[in-house]
């Protein structure tokens, strides 16, 4: 079965047909159109398929595959005969123009900015070969996966599978998807990414292929778009390339650890061979740690939201600086502000730590650029050239009657009788004149208030839809938002490990700013180096789209928004764009000094200087990361034995998705939720810690009732069960002397499932 593709490929035709017709040039290129195509694509076939489950009580099935296909072809068809209908009746030329030589177009891009398509060439495959060996790679012995996604992939597996035919398969809405790691709890996580692997499953995708396709078009899309923000802040498209690199590449100074080893080991090393111990950004010793984790092994690879998050986050910021960057209000204003309320409306789904950074760094924009607006601009500049032109005009007078005053009176021959009268003369027409000038200075004034008047009058009303624009995002964006948040909202306010001050070098014992460079290296000394540059260059509104990064970056040093202090890297990797896009700049504008130098000799030799300099520094600044990614050569960890692969598709089989299991164990990869989706009284205590999950009192009870302690009356052990809603108990070779016979015979289970040394009872 390949419905998935034809779901893939109708859905993404028909976002970038509408995107094409309303945004191509303004303010999209063809390139960023094809790129926000793949994440829109996506959430909107997410959208249709929970109102088709909720208006049909449905669940994932191949007909629901071919509902949700039939409408994207219908949708599609619909923009074709549009577009065939305006051609014919030759009403809209511009549909005309946008219609022709789409193929043609996109070859132009790709040769103008053949430096984004350079970096996908070198990222791409990087990127699909660890995600290739990330996610379940197949082996005789079960499935392996690499150390970051060997903790997050079963959280991931589970919500795919609880889709399908575990906890969350009979679905009313989505405000009513269960949390499968806890017996009561809601899921606030954002599950778009994982639900729509789920609709892939469904219509005829493995698990694995689920995955990984999804990933690698929005990978793509995320390269494009951070290219394409750069490059519109800076104007330059080498820097935006090199700000692609500092990004994925970023790291601290672990690599100095590395070049350590090799001068200790001296010749006998042999890098082929070598065995990497460490990851060289987070991990650099055996007790060195630092504040960072590698972006595209540790972040975009087992955190899958952030893979659908970042993407349309950059779109949104996109738009934000068009839209802020603009002298005038245009007729394109009011749709891009729709399209940047859409986008950011549905992140709490997509990725609640996007949705956050986004929100921060549009509202401050629009805020600091708020002065730049086009009334205020250009009245300050109307007001500065007035005032020039009067105090030119001032002294022009004071300048002619000098002259006057000092011009000598010349000796005539004849008589002065007829002089005198030409004298006068010439006086009364010198008078006429001067009357004449200053009627025509009256006139001049009179016009130039006529046209300020109409100035202020078209001006004002582009201010005032500047801040009706503002208003608009505001307000549509975090209505969209805001049912999706309030779970969230509530998780938060209940919970004292949540928006903490928490400086995040507490308990370190070093310096702040040491500590700061250790973790990020030389990208922190580039970013300040490329603020002073702007600064000198006097680059004030840029410098105002980026301090909203820059004031993110410093609410996150010391804020930890949630109870692992290291979820902050999440939000910090928007402030890190901005960073690695000066730094780029920086870069590229140290090579092009020596431009200004006239001899040809000393510009040579000074251009040599600044290429070692700028490659150095670029080389020093992802080093570390490329480390790490290179060190996942070594780094294999079993996922799934066979043995548990039939287990968890015999529950799946023969279990009703409603029921909730309790285990003695901790772990977090059990068969019955990465396999069949099943629910847990209180599954991995890491993943519930970190959710913000109270889960201590849950997961002693749930102990103490398997156990069965001498203590506890037979009444106390049913109404356990009762409280949690057990309905099976799963027994493994872990805990075979922990869990009571008397449990088993007091409350009423039976046994049925006996093989591989695992237990199943169900209760009578």
């Amino acid at each position: 079965m390949i419905d998935y593709l034809y779901l893939l490929t109708f859905s993404f035709l028909s976002i970038f047909l509408i995107l094409y017709l309303l945004f191509y040039k303004k303010p999209f290129c063809l390139y960023e159109i094809i790129s926000l195509s793949f994440p829109l694509c996506i959430v909107v076939t997410i959208f249709f398929s929970l109102s088709i489950r909720y208006l049909f009580k449905q669940q994932l099935t191949t007909f629901h595959v071919w509902a949700l296909i039939a409408i994207w072809i219908c949708i599609l068809g619909t923009e074709l005969i549009y577009l065939e209908y305006a051609k014919a009746v030759n009403q809209n030329q511009e549909l005309k123009q946008k219609s022709k030589l789409i193929f043609k177009v996109f070859l132009q891009e790709m040769q103008a900015h053949y430096q984004l398509y350079l970096v996908q060439v070198i990222l791409f495959p990087i990127f699909l070969w660890i995600l290739t060996n990330s996610i379940l790679r197949p082996h005789p012995m079960g499935t392996f996966t690499m150390k970051n996604s060997y903790g997050d992939l079963p959280f991931h597996m589970t919500l795919i599978e609880s889709f399908l035919r575990g906890c969350n398969s009979k679905f009313s809405n989505y405000l009513d998807f269960q949390f499968p790691f806890f017996y009561d709890e809601q899921l606030t996580y954002p599950f778009f990414a994982d639900y729509f692997s789920a609709l892939l499953v469904s219509s005829g995708a493995a698990l694995r292929t689920s995955i990984i396709l999804p990933s690698a078009l929005l990978f793509y899309s995320f390269v494009c778009l951070l290219y394409s923000l750069n490059y519109r802040l800076f104007q330059s498209k080498c820097s935006a390339s090199v700000s692609v690199l500092l990004v994925i590449f970023s790291g601290g100074i672990g690599f100095l650890k590395f070049l350590f080893n090799i001068k200790s080991q001296g010749n006998s090393m042999n890098l082929l061979e070598f065995k990497f111990q460490y990851d060289y950004v987070y991990k650099i010793g055996k007790d060195i740690s630092y504040f960072w984790l590698g972006f595209l092994d540790a972040t975009l690879v087992p955190q899958r939201t952030s893979l659908l998050g970042y993407p349309l986050s950059l779109a949104a910021l996109i738009l934000c600086h068009q839209l802020v960057k603009k002298s005038t209000i245009k007729k394109y204003e009011f749709r891009m502000s729709i399209l940047m309320s859409l986008i950011v409306g549905v992140l709490p789904l997509s990725h609640t730590h996007s949705y956050i950074a986004t929100g921060f760094i549009t509202g401050l924009s629009f805020i600091f650029c708020f002065p730049f607006a086009s009334l205020f601009n250009k009245i300050f500049k109307k007001s500065r050239n007035q005032k020039e032109n009067d105090v030119k005009n001032e002294n022009e007078n004071e300048n002619e009657k000098r002259t006057r005053k000092r011009k000598p009176k010349k000796k005539e021959k004849g008589k002065g009788k007829g002089k005198g009268k030409e004298n006068e003369k010439e006086k009364e027409k010198e008078n006429e004149k001067d009357k004449e000038k200053e009627k025509g200075n009256e006139n001049d004034d009179e016009k130039g208030n006529e046209k300020e008047k109409e100035f202020k009058k078209t001006n004002g009303a582009s201010v005032m839809k500047y801040l009706l624009y503002m208003f608009v995002y505001a307000i549509l964006a975090n209505l969209i938002a805001l049912p999706q948040l309030l779970p969230f909202i509530k998780r938060t306010t209940s919970n004292i490990s949540f928006l903490k001050y928490e400086p995040i070098w507490n308990g370190k014992g070093t310096n702040p700013l040491l500590y700061l460079f250790q973790s990020l290296g030389p990208i922190l000394s580039l970013t300040v180096l490329g603020f002073l540059l702007l600064l000198i260059l006097k680059k004030i509104k840029l410098l105002c789209l980026l301090i909203p990064q820059l004031l993110l970056f410093i609410i996150c040093l010391y804020i930890k928004f949630q109870p692992w202090n290291y979820d902050n890297i999440k939000l910090m990797n928007f402030s890190i764009i901005a960073f690695a896009g000066v730094s780029g700049y920086f870069l590229v504008w140290l090579i092009k000094i020596p431009n200004k130098i006239s001899n040809n000799k000393i510009k040579k030799c000074m251009l040599v200087i600044c290429c070692i300099v700028a490659i150095t520094l670029l080389i020093a600044s992802i080093f570390s990361g490329a480390l790490s990614v290179i060190s996942l050569k070594d780094n294999k960890y079993q996922l799934q034995s066979q043995y548990d692969i039939e287990v968890g598709e015999w529950v799946a089989q023969n279990i009703q998705s409603d029921a909730v299991f309790v285990t003695y164990n901790d772990d977090h990869k059990f068969p019955f939720t990465t396999i069949a989706g099943m629910k847990q009284v209180a599954g991995y205590s890491g993943w519930l810690w970190s959710h913000g999950i109270n889960y201590g009192l849950v997961q002693r009870d749930s102990k103490r009732m398997l156990t069965a302690p001498e203590y506890t009356t037979d009444e106390q052990l049913i109404q356990y069960f009762d409280k949690f809603r057990v309905t099976h108990i799963w027994e493994s070779n872990f805990d075979l002397q922990k869990i009571s016979n008397r449990v088993i015979d007091v409350v009423g289970f039976r046994l049925i499932y006996d093989r591989f040394n695992i237990k199943i009872y169900e209760k009578i």
